[in-house]
């Protein structure tokens, strides 16, 4: 018998198709003198959209989409199959991406930093090429993908996993070791979200009538870090923030006021 196809969840290509136009528009607006000098948006495309937090989205989305699809407890050759269909689906794109923005680098970057983003270890070892600066994130999401895999073979909920990570960015928020680990811990919040909600889908658990408190309750977190209270907090107790380079610090602790939307958005969006 042939193998049936599964069926499209037409919700959620909606919602990353929403969040790449808004990545693009994001990094098109914010970069306008690279593409002309001379011209300024004005108008409705001055406007500067959320591009991280769509791209925080994405998170979500790539741990619901691994949930739903990888149900199976990874194991043996059932690890080298989830390895491969990853890598089919991310590296040949990105080795053409990575190849595009060094021909048309203004000057030719040295071999390790080539090494380093062509074997996506760009933000562990060397910086992301500038001139895709956006494949920051592929780095993050690979690391993602390896770490699912012991969360699988060990059946971890993704609950537990997530109250991990969350310490272990916390501290070395407080107690810098290596700012990275931060930015990965915080972000693989994100991502175990997303392995939550498919979790939670296939046990019926996701209640929506809270959903109403829990938006009031968000818009006073982002107020708060809208206006720079968590780093007056810090700044308070005598917290040491480093600052590190901005693909270390791309996610921080601020950016978890997002979090709930994004679980919104996937747990409405998502629904077959």
């Amino acid at each position: 018998m042939l193998p049936t196809k599964k069926p499209i969840n037409y919700n959620l290509e909606v919602l990353r198709g929403f969040a790449a136009i808004i990545v693009v528009l994001g990094h098109v607006i914010y970069y306008y003198e690279n593409f002309n000098p001379a011209y300024f948006p004005k108008a409705i495309w001055h406007f500067q959209p959320p591009a991280h937090v769509a791209l925080l989205l994405f998170f979500v989305l790539s741990g619901f989409v691994i949930g739903v699809s990888q149900k199976e407890r990874l194991a043996g050759i059932a690890v080298l199959v989830y390895l491969r269909k990853r890598f089919i689906r991310i590296y040949p794109l990105y080795f053409i991406a990575v190849t595009f923005g060094l021909v048309i680098a203004t000057s030719p970057y040295p071999v390790k930093s080539v090494i380093s983003n062509l074997t996506i270890t760009q933000n562990i070892y060397r910086d992301v090429i500038w001139e895709n600066n956006p494949l920051w994130s592929l780095n993050f999401e690979v690391l993602f993908y390896l770490l699912f895999i012991p969360l699988s073979f060990f059946k971890i909920k993704p609950l537990i996993a997530f109250v991990f990570f969350f310490l272990l960015g916390s501290i070395n928020l407080c107690i810098p070791v290596n700012q990275l680990i931060t930015a990965y811990s915080f972000g693989y919040c994100f991502w175990l979200t997303g392995l939550y909600i498919a979790t939670a889908f296939q046990k019926k658990e996701i209640q929506t009538k809270v959903l109403p408190i829990i938006f009031f309750i968000l818009a006073i977190a982002v107020l708060i870090a809208d206006r720079g209270y968590i780093s007056k907090l810090f700044s308070i107790l005598r917290i040491p923030v480093k600052k590190g380079l901005w693909n270390d610090i791309i996610i921080n602790l601020e950016d978890l006021v997002f979090l709930p939307y994004c679980f919104m958005g996937c747990t409405f969006f998502c629904r077959t």
